[in-house]
C-alpha cells in the first residue's frame, strides 16, 4: 500500500544540470530498481549498455531528471516479505504481498498472499489516480475485474494459491534486452501468449 511504497525521491544533480532543474517537481512514478542506471548515466555521461546486459534490469531516469522526461518503464512491481505468519504445517510459509503498478493508468493491483489454510489470496485494485489514499478498493466491482485481468501479470498477482511455485519469472516482455528464455515459471494470464500465437499481450 501507499504508506508503504510511496517514498519522495529528492536529488541533488550534477553541476551543469542543477541549476536549471532546481526547485523542480516531477509527479511520475519510479522504481528503486532503476536507481543503479541512473546513478551510472549521470556520473558517466551514458546509459549502461542493454546489449551486455549492465546493471540487469535497472533503466536510466536521467532524461526524468534533465528533462522531466516520462520514465520508460511502465509497470512497477511491488513485492513485501514477513516472516513467519502462516503455521509450519501451511505449504506456504513464507507470507507474501505481491503488487503491481500501471504507471501509465496509475491503477494498483495487490495480492495478499497472508491467508489461512484452505482461503484464497485476497485481491485489492485502486485507482490512484482518482484515489491517491486507497480508500475505495475496486476488486471486487464488474469494471475492477476488467481492469484487473491486465494487471495479473506474475503468478503470485493470481488471486490463487501459489501451491509451491515462484511467484515471478526470472525474465518479463518488457525487458528485451535480455537473451530470450524459456523459462515462463511465475508467468500470470497477462503474459500467456494470445490465441493466435502473436506473442504477450
Amino acid at each position: 500500500h501507499e504508506e508503504l511504497v510511496r517514498v519522495p525521491w529528492i536529488i541533488r544533480l550534477p553541476r551543469g544540470d542543477a541549476d536549471a532543474r532546481r526547485g523542480t517537481r516531477v509527479d511520475a512514478p519510479v522504481s528503486l530498481i532503476d536507481l543503479p542506471a541512473t546513478i551510472f548515466e549521470l556520473a558517466i555521461g551514458s546509459e549502461p549498455d542493454r546489449s551486455r546486459c549492465e546493471l540487469g534490469h535497472s533503466r536510466s531516469l536521467a532524461a526524468t531528471l534533465r528533462e522531466g522526461a516520462l520514465p520508460e518503464r511502465r509497470w512497477l512491481y511491488l513485492h513485501t516479505d514477513f516472516e513467519p505468519v502462516l503455521g509450519a504445517a501451511h505449504e506456504e510459509s513464507r507470507a507474501l504481498q505481491w503488487g503491481v503498478f500501471d504507471a501509465k493508468n496509475r491503477l494498483k493491483w495487490i495480492v495478499d498472499h497472508r491467508v489461512g489454510e484452505g482461503n484464497s489470496p485476497r485481491p485489492h485494485l485502486y485507482d490512484l489516480a482518482r484515489d491517491p489514499g486507497e480508500e475505495r478498493d475496486l476488486a471486487a466491482t464488474e469494471a475492477g475485474a476488467r481492469d484487473a485481468a491486465a494487471l495479473q501479470r506474475l503468478r503470485a498477482l493470481v488471486p490463487e494459491p501459489l501451491a509451491g511455485r515462484r511467484g515471478a519469472p526470472d525474465r518479463v516482455p518488457e525487458e528485451p534486452w535480455f537473451p530470450p528464455s524459456e523459462d515462463s515459471d511465475g508467468a500470470g494470464p497477462a503474459l500467456d501468449p494470445d490465441p493466435d500465437g502473436a506473442g504477450p499481450r
